[in-house]
């Protein structure tokens, strides 16, 4: 590897990396961009904890028209985040890997050839919790530009739709993982696919990719990538070809993606002539890892996990999304309880619990899923889907699958309600409901 290209790629390695990250909310034609002091004026009177909010005067240097620090709420005690709002021409094009779930063609229409201006905003997510930064980034846009058509996350390629957006930042819990960067795939005729994520960057850390996957093997390898990028999110990159954990027997490594072709017939996509810009920014390429007889670490095709992963062998569980999602499924236990309540004796209805299980210090140990007959202020009752691997469980007979069990709804970290149509509602549904 060059020399400065290392360089790079330590920066991440070591947490030295910094990017910030952009959220334009994109105005409908008809509403002229605030100024300078009426976006300070709204951050004034929002439900965020503004340290400050100053306009500043324009230049090249710096474009952007108000500096403010924000606290996080959701973030460590004292946590704060610096944005920089301003305002600027609105795209003509998306482009086309940006994800745009729940807008609609007439929105997306209307974002890119009717609307004349949108907000920028620029933060950096430093030490803070990424969830709990992303929330900010978007409670600000939020406050500051209401009438927004949709809310355009450029370094996850995500589309907000307005309404979600709006709910979203003004609930009491950060956003979903989900939400902080996507995994996006690009099929390759040969049925190859080239798997990459956007969005990580502004994390401090790299984003990451899977080269020549079979179509069959790729939601399952998308499995892997989710967990590895939340693992490198909450605890750093490790260093490049030095193995790690992501489950029971699964092992995995990077390589810098320019090291990765130089070593691997890629057949597929993701060579350096179909790279653009914005795809030849540092990214870890995902592969197998074993010891060898020797000592040193040998590496396979990714694909070589899918099996295990397919199988259900747990994978890396982000703590700061359980923390998350414990929190959602408290506030909205009352819509739970509702769902159960109302359709009890329904066949057609089905719900389940996500339990987590205390060790003997009360530490969260594991977390089992039960499918839910009944539930009131004090606890949940029903069937564990499968035993569990070593926290202690109270039930009505031996902890294996189908067992009975009442567990405190302290305990909920999640849950789910399936209805005739199998459309599934989550706490995170719950939550953001308008």
């Amino acid at each position: 590897m060059p020399v400065d290209l290392e360089a790079v790629y330590t920066a991440y390695v070591t947490g030295q990396a910094q990017n910030p990250s952009l959220m334009l909310a994109i105005l409908p034609s008809h509403v002229l961009p605030p100024s300078a002091e009426s976006m300070c004026a709204a951050l004034a009177i929002s439900d965020l904890d503004v340290v400050s909010a100053t306009p500043r005067e324009k230049s090249p240097e710096n474009p952007l028209d108000v500096e403010a620090v924000v606290a996080v709420p959701a973030g460590r005690p004292g946590a704060t985040i610096a944005a920089r709002l301003g305002i600027g021409p609105s795209l003509d094009d998306l482009g086309d890997e940006v994800v745009a779930s729940g807008v609609d063609e007439a929105t997306r229409y209307a974002c890119t050839r009717m609307s004349v201006w949108s907000v920028a905003v620029e933060v950096s997510f430093g030490d803070c919790e990424p969830l709990a930064a992303l929330h900010t980034q978007l409670a600000i846009a939020a406050a500051v530009a209401p009438e927004a058509l949709a809310f355009l996350d450029l370094d996850a390629q995500r589309l907000w739709p307005a309404t979600r957006a709006l709910t979203a930042a003004r609930a009491p819990v950060a956003v979903p993982a989900t939400e902080l960067f996507t995994v996006q795939s690009l099929e390759h005729r040969k049925g190859m696919h080239w798997l990459h994520t956007h969005g990580l960057h502004r994390c401090g850390t790299l984003e990451v990719e899977a080269l020549d996957v079979p179509a069959a093997d790729a939601s399952a390898i998308e499995m892997l990538m989710w967990a590895t990028a939340m693992r490198f999110a909450e605890q750093g990159t490790p260093a490049p070809y030095s193995p790690f954990a992501l489950g029971p027997g699964l092992d995995l490594a990077w390589l810098p993606w320019q090291d990765a072709l130089d070593q691997m017939a890629v057949r597929g996509h993701g060579r350096l002539s179909e790279r653009d810009e914005l795809h030849r920014r540092p990214a870890a390429v995902l592969v197998a890892a074993a010891i060898g007889r020797s000592g040193a670490p040998e590496f396979a095709a990714l694909r070589v996990h899918a099996g295990a992963v397919r199988a259900g062998v747990p994978l890396y569980v982000s703590f700061g999304e359980l923390e998350r999602r414990a929190a959602a499924a408290a506030y909205t236990l009352a819509r739970f309880r509702e769902l159960v309540t109302m359709h009890t004796g329904d066949v057609t209805w089905s719900f389940a619990a996500e339990i987590g299980l205390p060790d003997a210090e009360g530490d969260l140990a594991e977390i089992v899923v039960v499918d839910v007959e009944s539930i009131d202020d004090v606890a949940v009752a029903g069937t564990l889907r499968a035993a569990p691997l070593a926290a202690p469980v109270d039930t009505e007979d031996a902890p294996v699958a189908g067992s009975r069990t009442s567990q405190p709804v302290e305990r909920i970290v999640g849950w789910t309600a399936t209805d005739p149509s199998g459309q599934r509602i989550t706490q995170d549904d719950a939550l953001y409901a308008d």
